[in-house]
């Protein structure tokens, strides 16, 4: 009977979206306290290759994780996830929600702290990285995708980094 489930899907779909809703809240923390720091400090406005150079980094380090590896299969394969996790009733369709939620967000979030190096409003930039995003779970070569991406952002990283302690110093 279809009209059984509507009510678990939608709380199933509620769980996730909790999941996504934190992670909005949290970047818009970071993103307000970016905007109103003071950028006129020297230091901060020097110190800002070395930020982005670090985020890089990290981010393309992630993208070799065992744990991004972990998160991505789930995602990659949702059929897998609900014979994995299944749980009946309400409670079972919120406690899934927001465990597979937390598994794409786990996907995503180092990509997505990419946003504040290439600018949170950058079309261009969102576009290439919700491209990778999406490849890496659609298409056969999407881990492969994927690490490459993370070795480019590694070196980017790095570059910048050099750049910003030149700077520095």
């Amino acid at each position: 009977d279809k009209d059984m489930h509507q009510p678990s899907i939608t709380v199933f779909i509620a769980g996730y979206l909790l999941i996504w809703s934190a992670m909005a809240v949290v970047a818009t923390g970071i993103q307000w306290a970016i905007s109103s720091g003071n950028v006129d400090v020297p230091v901060l406005v020097n110190s800002a290759p070395l930020i982005g150079g670090l985020m890089l980094i990290v981010a393309g380090a992630y993208q070799w994780s065992a744990i991004k590896e972990a998160c991505l299969s789930q995602c990659r394969s949702p059929m897998r996830f609900f014979m994995t996790y299944w749980k009946d009733g309400t409670y079972g369709a919120l406690h899934m929600g927001i465990r597979h939620g937390l598994f794409c967000a786990g996907c995503c979030w180092a990509l997505m702290a990419l946003m504040f190096v290439g600018g949170t409003m950058n079309l261009i930039w969102m576009a290439v990285l919700t491209a990778i995003m999406l490849l890496e779970r659609i298409i056969p070569q999407g881990r492969a995708l994927g690490r490459f991406a993370g070795g480019v952002f590694v070196i980017w990283g790095l570059m910048l980094l050099g750049v910003g302690l030149i700077n520095y110093l």
